[in-house]
């Protein structure tokens, strides 16, 4: 949030317009076939999520230091460590994903990406993502980051109100609290 009001004071709260050259917006948002760059850069950065977390050890440790960090240390792995990595994966994700939105609208906006916070625990939980820690798939969340845009696609052109996509996310964190502590009581 920091950076955040920084970045409103140096810019005065307005859009920067810009112009990429042609090769950056057709490799980050132009179309392949009837596909767009876009999507298939989510689907690169799902794929590698995958590989790292089903196919590497720190995948391995992720999990073990998600389910339960005090075994997780006590069987020798550095628990701070993954915890920064996690953090450093998490913000390059988060920089790839304001390049591609920087590049398809020609803009950047202080306010871009206010409250997207909610929408990723809501796609990562509705793709059975355990808010408790130590269970999940990649393909899960993936399908669960797809469901919840192609809702809110569809909430746009149905011309709905801008909070019906708020009270929908709201609604599906709340659930998804209510079924995880459901689920971790009955186990």
């Amino acid at each position: 949030m920091f950076l955040r009001g920084i970045v409103r004071f140096v810019s005065d709260s307005r859009p920067i317009m810009f112009q990429p050259d042609k090769f950056t917006t057709d490799v980050l948002t132009g179309e392949i076939g009837f596909v767009q760059a876009q999507f298939l850069w989510f689907v690169l950065l799902a794929i590698l999520a995958y590989l790292l977390l089903a196919r590497h050890k720190l995948g391995n440790h992720i999990f073990m230091v998600g389910g339960n960090q005090k075994a997780a240390i006590a069987v020798g792995i550095n628990a701070r460590r993954v915890k920064i990595i996690c953090f450093i994966i998490s913000a390059l994700c988060a920089t790839i994903a304001g390049i591609v939105s920087a590049v398809r609208v020609s803009s950047i906006t202080p306010t871009a990406g206010v409250g997207l916070e909610l929408q990723a625990i809501a796609a990562s939980v509705v793709g059975g993502l355990s808010l408790y820690g130590g269970r999940g798939t990649t393909i899960g969340i993936f399908l669960g980051a797809t469901l919840l845009y192609t809702i809110q696609d569809v909430l746009l052109l149905t011309r709905a109100p801008g909070y019906y996509l708020d009270m929908f996310v709201g609604a599906i964190i709340v659930i998804a609290v209510v079924m995880n502590h459901w689920v971790a009581r009955r186990s």
